[in-house]
C-alpha cells in the first residue's frame, strides 16, 4: 500500500504548502495535519510560484491506483491573497478534512477546492468572510470563489482523467455564513470548468447550514453543473440571502447534468427577500428531483 508521507511544510507569500508524495513504504504514516493556524502571508517569499500558495495536498505520481489518505483537521486556514486556502488535488483520494475554520480566501479563488480527486469528506467545518477584519477590501468583482468547489479540471488536457476523477465526495455538517464572494459563485459549487465530460460524481451535500446574514448577493446557495449522482438533502438555508436563484444554480455546463435528488431541505427567509427560485438551463438535464422540501418566504 502506498501512502502519502508529508514532505515539507512550506510558508510562503500567501500560506502554507503541503506537499505530500507517494511512497511505497508502508510503515511511513498519512498525513494528520491538525491544530494549526495557517495564515497566509506570514512570510514574503514572492520567488515561489503561484501555484504553491495556499495550502495544497496533492499527488505528483502516475499511479492512479495507489492508496493515498490525509487529514485535515482542527486547523485555521485565512487569509489568501493568491489562491485557494485549501486545494486537494491531481488524484488524491481518501482525504478527510473537518473541524476546520476557514475565511478570506483570494479574489476568486476558493476556500476549499477538490479538483480531480476520490473518496474525500468535508465535514464539521465553518466558512465565513471577513474582509474588513484582515484590512481587505470586498472582491465584489469577482468571477469565481466558492467556499467549495468540487470539479474534474485536467479532464480539459488529459482524457484519461474525464469521467474517471472526482468521485465519491461528501459534503456534511458544514456552517457557511457571511458571504462576502463574487456574484457568480456559491457555498458549494460543484462544476466550474465546462469539460466535456462530468465534473463530479457521486456526491453527497447533506445536513450544512447556510445562515444569510450579509448584503453581499451571492449566486446562489448551491451550484450543480455538469454532474451525476447528486444528493443534496437535509440541509437548511435560512436568513436574508440575498441571491440570483435561493434554491440553487442548475444546468448541464458543456455536457450534461443527469440524477439530482434534492430532498428534505428546508429555505427560510424571514425577510421575504426570496424571489428567483432557480437559475440554469433546462436543457441536458435528465432525472432531476425536487420533493419534501419546506419553503418560507416571508408570508410572501
Amino acid at each position: 500500500v502506498n501512502n502519502y508521507a508529508v514532505t515539507g511544510h512550506c510558508w510562503t507569500a500567501q500560506g502554507l504548502v503541503v506537499v505530500a508524495t507517494a511512497r511505497s513504504d508502508a510503515s511511513v504514516p498519512s498525513p494528520d495535519v491538525h491544530s494549526n493556524t495557517i495564515v497566509a502571508g506570514a512570510i514574503n517569499s514572492a520567488s515561489l510560484p503561484a501555484a504553491t500558495y495556499g495550502a495544497t495536498l496533492t499527488r505528483n505520481g502516475t499511479v492512479s491506483t495507489a492508496r493515498q489518505v490525509g487529514t485535515f483537521r482542527n486547523n485555521i486556514f485565512r487569509d489568501s491573497f493568491n489562491n485557494d486556502l485549501l486545494k486537494v488535488n491531481d488524484r488524491a483520494s481518501g482525504i478527510l478534512i473537518e473541524g476546520n475554520l476557514f475565511y478570506n480566501p483570494g479574489e476568486n479563488d476558493e476556500a476549499i477546492d477538490l479538483n480531480a480527486v476520490k473518496n474525500v469528506t468535508v465535514q464539521d467545518n465553518v466558512f465565513f468572510r471577513d474582509y474588513a477584519g484582515s484590512s481587505r477590501p470586498i472582491p465584489s468583482t469577482a468571477q469565481e470563489g466558492s467556499d467549495i468547489v468540487v470539479k474534474n479540471s485536467p479532464c480539459q488536457w488529459d482524457a484519461a482523467f474525464c469521467n474517471a476523477w472526482t468521485l465519491n465526495i461528501t459534503i456534511r455538517r458544514n456552517v457557511f455564513l457571511s458571504w462576502q464572494g463574487g456574484l457568480s459563485s456559491n457555498f458549494i459549487r460543484l462544476g466550474e470548468d465546462n469539460t466535456p465530460a462530468f465534473e463530479a460524481q457521486d456526491v453527497v451535500i447533506e445536513n450544512n447550514l447556510m445562515i444569510g446574514n450579509s448584503d453581499v448577493t451571492i449566486e446562489a446557495p448551491i451550484a450543480v453543473t455538469a454532474s451525476k449522482n447528486v444528493a443534496v438533502r437535509h440541509n437548511t438555508i435560512t436568513g436574508n440571502l440575498p441571491s440570483l436563484a435561493y434554491v440553487l444554480h442548475l444546468d448541464a455546463a458543456a455536457y450534461r447534468t443527469e440524477s439530482v435528488a434534492i430532498d428534505n431541505n428546508i429555505w427560510s427567509d424571514p425577510a421575504g427577500t426570496m424571489e428567483n427560485f432557480v437559475l440554469g438551463d433546462a436543457a441536458d438535464l435528465s432525472l432531476i428531483r425536487l420533493e419534501r422540501n419546506a419553503y418560507w418566504n416571508g408570508g410572501q
